[in-house]
């Protein structure tokens, strides 16, 4: 094993080792020196959106979500250009085993923790049991090869809001106040709406394909915003539009 393969596991050992510890210490200070500045900026980006208490709120959900380190079984890792993810089988006690791929990427010519995915290990436990590893190359498991655009730093939310979409026949994309939400292909999904929506004028920014010329529904897009703790529905859309520059605005008082 080359210097370079060997410092790469070392260095994922570490990262969650750091991670884990300074979440036990409600460091918010050390989970920054350990994560990406992206996904940094996401977590408090999250919790702003969400209408959780930052830090501590967010630090207790992280603590309530760690997995103890020596449970964890190494088994590989991949790396593709500024990003690499390193691979563990977690199995404690009688409890289902879990393939938890650490993901990184490369900043400032050091590694930095992306963010952890978790996934039953129930349908590559023939695979696992024969250290047959490949399944890894399956896009679900494999690192990106592309560092992720820094998101932009919410200052604050004046209220909590969802985004709703239904685009059976479209391929829709949706920004919101210059906050880049999601692009949602032929399906329907409700989720938080990142930024939430602002006192006064805001602007929904579309971009909106037909894929399925068959299709006679149109899109819905609608925006339900929590305000004197009541939902209400401040933005909705069910037009015949297309193209890649729609623009409209709602105002909120």
């Amino acid at each position: 094993m080359n210097s370079e393969a060997q410092k790469l596991p070392d260095d994922a050992h570490q990262l969650y080792q750091d991670f884990s510890a300074a979440v036990k210490e409600n460091s918010i200070e050390g989970i920054q020196a350990v994560m990406t500045k992206g996904s940094f900026i996401s977590i408090k980006n999250d919790a702003l959106s969400f209408g959780i208490v930052y830090p501590g709120d967010v630090i207790d959900q992280l603590s309530l979500s760690m997995l103890d380190f020596k449970y964890f079984k190494y088994m590989t890792y991949k790396t593709n250009g500024p990003t690499s993810n390193a691979y563990y089988l977690y199995t404690e006690g009688n409890s289902e085993s879990i393939i938890i791929t650490l993901c990184m990427e490369l900043e400032n010519g050091k590694y930095k923790l992306d963010g952890l995915k978790m996934r039953d290990a129930k349908d590559f436990m023939i695979n696992l049991n024969n250290k047959d590893y490949s399944f890894l190359d399956l896009a679900e498991f494999r690192p990106s090869g592309v560092v992720k655009p820094m998101p932009p730093i919410i200052e604050k939310v004046d209220y909590i809001a969802n985004i709703d979409i239904t685009c059976y026949g479209y391929t829709v994309s949706v920004t919101v106040n210059g906050i880049f939400q999601e692009t949602v292909q032929n399906k329907s999904r409700s989720g938080v709406l990142m930024g939430g929506v602002k006192k006064g004028e805001n602007i929904v920014e579309l971009s909106i394909e037909k894929t399925d010329v068959a299709e006679t529904a149109l899109p819905e897009i609608g925006i339900r915003a929590l305000i004197n703790q009541q939902e209400k529905q401040v933005f909705y859309m069910n037009e015949d539009l297309v193209g890649t520059s729609i623009k409209k605005t709602f105002t909120v008082q």
